[in-house]
């Protein structure tokens, strides 16, 4: 057998890789972490429910992005131990909407 043959030796740089990578992966959040996540969301979602309290009818289309995002994205990601980026969670706030000219034909 040779000694120098590619089944015998490991390259040191895929070693020195995966550790990089260890490295480099965010910390995982704690329990309450994803607690008080988990509430915001949950507040998030009672707002926009008052807000359409007593009215029939649907939901604006920004409100019903934010309530399937949150129900069908955030909830289960949370539950798995992944937070929300921030950027998500800015995009999740409720803003007044954006009062629009009409369009002329």
């Amino acid at each position: 057998p040779n000694a120098a043959s590619p089944a015998s030796v490991r390259a040191p740089c895929s070693q020195i890789s995966c550790a990089a990578a260890m490295c480099l992966s965010p910390a995982l959040p704690s329990g309450e972490d994803l607690v008080r996540h988990q509430l915001e969301l949950q507040l998030i979602l009672q707002e926009v429910h008052q807000r359409y309290a007593g009215r029939s009818g649907r939901y604006n289309k920004h409100d019903t992005a934010r309530l399937r995002f949150i129900k069908d994205t955030a909830f289960p990601g949370l539950r798995f131990g992944k937070m929300v980026p921030e950027r998500d969670m800015a995009m999740l706030s409720p803003l007044p909407p954006l009062r629009l000219p009409p369009h002329l034909p």
